[in-house]
């Protein structure tokens, strides 16, 4: 079916609904989780818009960045920063320590024009012929 599409190509190909999955639920259930632990509404929306921000800012520095240190190793930073607030929140309970690390780790957005969404997309535009990349 897609036979046209490279080997990293069809990788991220597959792995995407799961990412997709994982994002969206955590996108949901995160500021639930703040709310038990006490957060006032208003707060959580600034804790979000924090993200959304350090996103922003992210997308600027891996635009710059990532050809020079390569995209794979941007999404291996990503994913790293990634599993180490799931960790993170997963051990520590206390607002003071899981505020910074939800807005350091843009946790709680995911409104898929992130810094791993860019590459993934540079990448698959790249793992295309020139004539299948509309249809990608």
């Amino acid at each position: 079916m897609l036979g046209w599409l490279s080997r990293d190509g069809k990788i991220l190909m597959a792995v995407r609904p799961i990412q997709s999955f994982a994002s969206g639920f955590v996108s949901v259930f995160f500021a639930v989780y703040l709310g038990l632990l006490g957060m006032p509404v208003w707060q959580i929306g600034i804790v979000l818009t924090g993200g959304l921000l350090c996103s922003t800012a992210y997308n600027l520095v891996t635009g710059f960045l990532a050809d020079r240190l390569g995209r794979r190793r941007m999404l291996v930073l990503f994913g790293f920063l990634a599993m180490s607030s799931g960790v993170i929140y997963a051990a520590y309970s206390n607002l003071m320590i899981l505020i910074p690390i939800a807005i350091i780790s843009t946790l709680g957005y995911s409104g898929g024009f992130g810094p791993i969404n860019m590459i993934e997309r540079v990448i698959l535009a790249q793992c295309c012929p020139d004539a299948m990349r509309t249809r990608m």
